[in-house]
């Protein structure tokens, strides 16, 4: 049994269409990789901001817990960084250090205010990036203490 199948009339595919379709496929999985590239940035940025932002606030509660008649703005500002021992993600390598400021605004107290800041690796290079909190510490007791 011998099969001879024949097509005529028929056309194939051109090379050129081959190579438009392959171009056009390839172009449809860069955008998809860039959108996945620039998501995972993105997730990476929103977890270090929600750390910084937790070191910050255990700084402003160091300050808020230290008795007021102890606070002295001649202390400030202090500057941590990878160097002292700071580190916002213990994960990952990032350079990284906190600022914390502490200014007198007359008889209603101080205002004390904490950046940590970071350099997030994007796209090669290096983008710095921070997180502020700012506070009002008064003297509620009135007696210094």
């Amino acid at each position: 049994m011998h099969l001879d199948v024949r097509l005529k009339g028929c056309r194939g595919i051109s090379l050129i269409e081959v190579l438009l379709s392959v171009l056009i496929l390839s172009v449809a999985v860069i955008g998809v990789i860039r959108i996945y590239y620039f998501a995972a940035y993105e997730i990476n940025l929103a977890r270090h901001s929600a750390m910084a932002v937790n070191l910050a606030q255990a700084r402003l509660e160091e300050l808020l817990n230290t008795k007021y008649k102890h606070l002295d703005t001649a202390d400030f500002p202090i500057s941590e960084n990878n160097e002292d021992g700071f580190v916002l993600d213990p994960s990952e390598e990032l350079s990284c250090g906190m600022d914390t400021e502490l200014y007198s605004i007359g008889a209603e107290g101080y205002m004390a205010v904490v950046t940590v800041w970071w350099q997030e690796p994007f796209m090669g290079a290096q983008r710095y990036v921070s997180q502020t909190l700012r506070t009002i510490i008064t003297d509620y007791e009135g007696s210094g203490a």
